[in-house]
């Protein structure tokens, strides 16, 4: 996790300049992959599972009525986010693409 740009910016409270943050991000061995909570959890509940939710994406189910209100309620607080600070951006990069997310930031 050291490696992530997004989260060793703020680790110790010190800030690493821009170029090594973007040149971290593209740092990844080509064929590696991110391992998120969900993933993790995925992989923990079945080998299949997380395969196929890394390599035949189009396969999955679609969530069950509990996932889906954790996923809308995610939606809600970052709604009322933008709501609550009108001036923000919101940076639409997700995780699988660190730099541009970070070079959003820095805008």
């Amino acid at each position: 996790m050291a490696d992530d740009p997004l989260t060793s910016a703020g680790l110790m409270g010190q800030s690493l300049p821009m170029e090594i943050l973007l040149e971290r991000s593209a740092s990844r061995p080509p064929g590696s992959y991110r391992l998120s909570k969900s993933k993790f959890l995925s992989g923990l509940q079945c080998h299949k599972r997380l395969y196929f939710e890394i390599h035949q994406r189009e396969l999955a189910a679609e969530p069950d009525e509990q996932t889906q209100a954790i996923l809308d309620m995610g939606t809600a607080v970052g709604e009322e986010a933008r709501r609550l600070f009108p001036g923000g951006v919101l940076v639409e990069a997700d995780h699988r693409h660190p730099t541009e997310a970070l070079r959003r930031t820095v805008e």
